[in-house]
């Protein structure tokens, strides 16, 4: 008998769970043209993907992402994106502002690329969460 799920298991499960409670009754290619800032993993991005008409991707840190590896990505800031003004429908981050230090330089240059009715949606995680993920996983990381 197993009690617990391996870490990568349970965080996907989690994953999906908080991005189905935002986005479970956005129709198919409702958002437009979007744009996932910080995409990571690209987990995220492959569940964003089908919301939209297109999805472009931004990563600062280097690496490839595992999922959603057919999406255009590029690496940079978020303080200093590669896009015209207003090129964007949509904008999405997960789990990304907490860890920019230039938040209104940051929020501006969204804003820039941001369409005059366009959206954004940004998620960070609770304190609890960051809790759980210290002692989850990384020691999970350092086992594996």
């Amino acid at each position: 008998m197993r009690f617990r799920e391996h870490w990568p298991i349970a965080r996907s499960r989690l994953r999906r769970r908080d991005f189905a409670a935002v986005f479970d009754r956005v129709p198919a290619g409702a958002l437009g043209d979007m744009l996932e800032v910080g995409s990571g993993d690209g987990f995220l991005a492959s569940l964003l993907a089908p919301l939209g008409r297109s999805l472009t991707t931004t990563e600062y840190a280097p690496g490839e992402a595992s999922h959603g590896r057919e999406l255009p990505r590029l690496r940079c800031s978020v303080t200093e994106l590669p896009f015209a003004d207003g090129a964007f429908d949509f904008i999405f981050s997960s789990s990304v502002l907490e860890h920019v230090r230039d938040r209104c330089g940051a929020m501006a240059e969204l804003r820039r690329c941001l369409r005059q009715d366009g959206v954004m949606i940004h998620l960070m995680p609770s304190v609890t969460w960051k809790l759980l993920q210290l002692v989850m996983y990384y020691p999970h990381v350092v086992l594996s």
